[in-house]
């Protein structure tokens, strides 16, 4: 039946659309799960594009796609017509933030403020998004959750400036910006905004204060984290990705937003270790985690179309989209079911590591900006900062017995 389903809908008559769909039909033809892709075509608005597509009534573009309303159905469509081969691939992510931001900035009604904000996000933020496309073992969707508020806040500064204190950017003082940092903490995203438009002189030199950051071990439970950690390991029906995801962040510190960056080729066996690629080096994952890291490689994704392997993008934590990864927020709120809160579980994996590890040591396996580590090892009883003065009292120490042993044989 679903053949016949997907002849009706996919073999139509516009021949310069011919090939393209014959592939989406191979490619639905052969899901896992029949009757689910069939009780999709009868119950999605997804079908019937597909058919309009088919027959050319609707060009088969992303141009044409991104013009439809933005629903889930759409998302889906459209990642089954690249993981087919019939549209090419592009960042998705990065185009909606290119959508909300014209979204954005039609609602901005002064055409200077409009100017502003449109400069801001297409100089600084858009070449920052472009520089964090490229790199490894991230995810970008931090990143546009960022670069939108720092958008934001800067809209709202500029409202303010206006409305409250009569100024624009060209005209704001010092005190303007203490008042506006007195608010909410979320005011202090205006700094990025601020240091993109002082060189170029659209406003004047403004001093920051320092801002106040709370100190990580306030956060950190040894007796919640081993709560957690023996969950993870002996509960039993805890599906292998959740208990690896729910490791990596409890036992070593991982953002979300880099696990679901990991690809199977981030996973090397040597010999009978798993090792975890943490930038330049190898991370060892000790068992029962290495074997279950491993064991990801050939889960099958969570959805009943299966990408080719070269099309699947070959995610460690792959998502209900083909072709895609699961989303940060999913991942966070399925780890929540076993009491794990990213960040407080981060906190107490890398205080309770920092102050067992040299800095350097903690920036190499955790794929960490030395200058973090560092933080962390201060902040966690400051173990390794005086490791260096110890050191050198050790030194001290036995040259003073030798001399005292040269003196009185």
């Amino acid at each position: 039946m679903l053949q016949e389903r997907l002849d009706t809908l996919l073999l139509g008559r516009a021949l310069q659309v011919a090939d393209p769909m014959l592939a989406v039909h191979k490619l639905l033809g052969a899901v896992s799960r029949p009757r689910s892709m069939l009780g999709w075509l009868q119950r999605s608005p997804g079908a019937a594009l597909l058919a309009d597509l088919a027959d050319a009534r609707v060009q088969l573009s992303h141009q044409a796609l991104d013009a439809l309303p933005a629903t889930r159905w759409v998302t889906h469509l459209r990642a089954i017509l690249v993981v087919a081969g019939a549209l090419p691939t592009r960042d998705e992510l990065l185009v909606s933030f290119h959508t909300w931001l014209d979204g954005l900035l039609a609602t901005i009604t002064i055409a200077e403020d409009r100017w502003l904000l449109a400069c801001f996000a297409r100089t600084r933020l858009l070449v920052h998004l472009a520089r964090q496309q490229g790199r490894p073992r991230r995810e970008l969707a931090g990143s546009i959750a960022t670069a939108q508020a720092g958008v934001r806040t800067a809209a709202a500064w500029l409202g303010w400036l206006r409305h409250q204190r009569h100024h624009t950017l060209a005209t704001c003082t010092q005190d303007d910006l203490d008042t506006w940092l007195c608010g909410p903490a979320t005011a202090f995203a205006v700094r990025r905004f601020l240091r993109w438009a002082q060189p170029g002189g659209l406003c004047p030199a403004l001093a920051f204060p320092k801002r106040a950051t709370l100190d990580p071990t306030q956060a950190a439970d040894a007796d919640r984290r081993t709560t957690i950690v023996r969950t993870l390991l002996h509960q039993p029906g805890i599906p292998v990705a959740d208990r690896v995801a729910g490791l990596l962040v409890t036992v070593y510190g991982q953002h979300l937003s880099r696990l679901v960056a990991l690809r199977t080729s981030d996973l090397d066996r040597r010999g009978d270790l798993v090792c975890l690629s943490r930038g330049a080096h190898w991370l060892q994952l000790p068992e029962p985690l290495g074997g279950w890291a491993w064991s990801l490689r050939d889960h099958p994704v969570p959805t009943s179309v299966q990408p080719a392997a070269e099309q699947s993008g070959g995610w460690l934590f792959p998502g209900g989209i083909p072709g895609r990864p699961l989303r940060q927020a999913s991942l966070g709120q399925r780890l929540r079911r076993y009491g794990i809160t990213a960040r407080a579980a981060r906190n107490d994996a890398l205080t309770e590591v920092a102050a067992a590890v040299a800095p350097i040591t903690l920036a190499y396996l955790l794929d960490m900006h030395l200058g973090t580590a560092n933080a962390w090892a201060e902040a966690s009883s400051g173990s390794w900062s005086r490791y260096l003065d110890d050191l050198l009292d050790d030194h001290d120490a036995h040259h003073d017995a030798t001399d005292h042993q040269q003196t009185h044989p």
